[in-house]
């Protein structure tokens, strides 16, 4: 379901952002902790966009819904 894709989602981007806390020795507090799951996030975004096909429905940063050409 949606709902458990989102679920498995959040753990990939909190655990990515655990380690990008780790390999840049930053302090464990909730200012680094939004920072790097924002770029966890946006990273793995980016890849999912870079990697999708020809005509797969893709979401830019502004949210919008695009095919991708």
């Amino acid at each position: 379901s949606i709902r458990d894709e989102n679920r498995d989602r959040s753990v990939i981007m909190s655990g990515m952002a655990k380690a990008m806390r780790e390999v840049r020795n930053l302090p464990d507090n909730e200012e680094n902790r939004k920072e790097t799951l924002k770029q966890a996030t946006d990273q793995f975004a980016k890849l999912r966009s870079d990697k999708a096909k020809s005509g797969w429905w893709v979401q830019a940063k502004d949210g919008k819904w695009a095919q991708k050409k």
